[in-house]
């Protein structure tokens, strides 16, 4: 699923000279051949290699930890994703990430939950969800946060909240669905 949000991080690799664009390329290229693939691990490792040379790059450290939540490294990914969003990013960059959820909040709120960590990973699906939809393509995201949301209240005995995810998510179909396939009327 593609997020259209925007990068806010205003000192990117993107913008930085000489061999690190070179590199960059490079790492970019190879980026995209394991995400094709979903090569997990050697996306880590392509992305471990290229920190190894520029340690200071958070919108690598961002498709790092994008790449351990994806191979269920979820503890490994929290530093990672909390660097990139401490810097400022919204999101693993569009042109690294085509094709999948990428909001950093969303990333790490879901690995935050998956390693038991529900309030904390709750609060930043919500702050995730807070943020304007930008592209179709973002009821989807959405829907998979308020499903995430869902479960989390649930498990945390939260019935309130739990039914407010469940209405959300209908909410957010039935926005989809009208998006799609919006309703003609005859006059």
């Amino acid at each position: 699923l593609m997020f259209g949000l925007l990068l806010l991080h205003p000192q990117s690799c993107f913008a930085k000279g000489g061999a690190q664009n070179a590199d960059y390329s490079a790492f970019e290229k190879q980026i995209h051949s394991y995400l094709d693939t979903s090569s997990w691990s050697k996306c880590i490792s392509a992305c471990d290699a290229y920190l190894a040379k520029h340690r200071g790059d958070t919108v690598v450290r961002a498709m790092r930890g994008y790449a351990l939540v994806q191979s269920n490294r979820d503890a490994q990914s929290l530093d990672d994703l909390t660097a990139a969003i401490n810097a400022g990013l919204v999101e693993v960059p569009p042109p690294l990430i085509l094709e999948h959820n990428n909001s950093l909040r969303s990333l790490r709120g879901f690995a935050l939950m998956r390693v038991g960590r529900l309030k904390e990973g709750t609060a930043d699906i919500e702050k995730s969800l807070a943020s304007p939809i930008l592209l179709v393509s973002e009821y989807l995201n959405r829907s998979i946060d308020y499903k995430n949301l869902y479960a989390a209240y649930n498990r945390l005995g939260d019935r309130v909240k739990a039914q407010k995810s469940a209405k959300a998510l209908s909410d957010m179909e039935n926005q989809l669905q009208n998006t799609l396939q919006p309703r003609v009327y005859n006059e």
